[in-house]
């Protein structure tokens, strides 16, 4: 019987991928902390712009991601992925009020 995958091969493709899941796990908790505790920001803006992207896990599972597009005054462009309900509130061209932290959309209120 030929040894296809020797020892040593195989405790480095494990420690890789143990290495990349943990990285990844641990970037997901400091990305989260950062979002969580920075300061909300409040800036007019102008919404751009509404995007959806389906992403298929399995034959019986999917997920899909509501995003806002904004534009600040200066030009500066910036997307916010928010819950399905908040997504239908707003038409592409409303103005107004936009508070976020980091990345993490937090109200939009419209100008009268």
């Amino acid at each position: 019987m030929v040894d296809v995958m020797n020892t040593s091969t195989f405790y480095l493709l494990f420690y890789l991928i143990a290495f990349i899941g943990i990285g990844g796990f641990i970037y997901f908790i400091i990305n989260s902390l950062l979002n969580f505790t920075a300061s909300p920001v409040t800036i007019t803006a102008k919404l751009i712009g509404k995007d959806t992207a389906v992403s298929r896990h399995n034959d019986n599972h999917s997920l899909k991601t509501y995003t806002l597009i904004f534009e600040e005054s200066d030009g500066k462009r910036m997307n916010l992925d928010v819950k399905k309900s908040v997504y239908h509130q707003y038409v592409v061209g409303d103005s107004g009020q936009l508070t976020y932290k980091r990345q993490w959309f937090v109200a939009f209120e419209l100008n009268q």
